[in-house]
């Protein structure tokens, strides 16, 4: 233990003040972590509060601007939220719905969207492989007459 601390508990304890001197060392032990700690990422279960409820596959990560966030996805749709410290404690901050930022309360609807454009996407490839598949099968046949 440094001097100034010894001697700083050394004067408290003998004048009885020893709470306001506990109470100075626990304010600076918050203020050093509060400067330490803005780099490291949320816990996969705290995580989980912070993403939409029906997220699947939720893990800590950063976002495309390189920042600490939780990482999900909500069917074939990718959600990444971004998480900020407050206090002690993690908060929401910006919300990505497929490579888009969306406003907080457009989160639901905007994953809906994405579902529904995967959904779209899905059925025309598989629509065009149907037609690529007929339209093959209908030259094979007709090239052995």
């Amino acid at each position: 233990m440094p001097s100034v601390v010894r001697e700083e508990f050394r004067c408290a304890f003998e004048k009885g003040r020893v709470i306001k001197v506990m109470n100075r060392v626990l304010v600076c032990a918050g203020m050093i972590l509060s400067v330490v700690s803005p780099g490291c990422a949320p816990s996969a279960s705290r995580c989980a509060e912070l993403v939409p409820a029906n997220a699947a596959q939720v893990r800590p990560g950063t976002t495309p601007d390189g920042a600490s966030a939780c990482l999900a996805r909500v069917g074939d749709v990718r959600v990444i939220v971004e998480v900020q410290r407050n206090g002690l404690s993690w908060g929401p901050g910006r919300t990505w719905v497929d490579g888009h930022v969306v406003p907080e309360d457009r989160v639901v609807l905007a994953i809906e969207e994405a579902k529904g454009r995967i959904a779209a996407e899905k059925l025309g490839s598989r629509a065009k492989g149907f037609i690529e598949g007929a339209a093959s099968t209908l030259t094979g046949q007709q090239g052995q007459r």
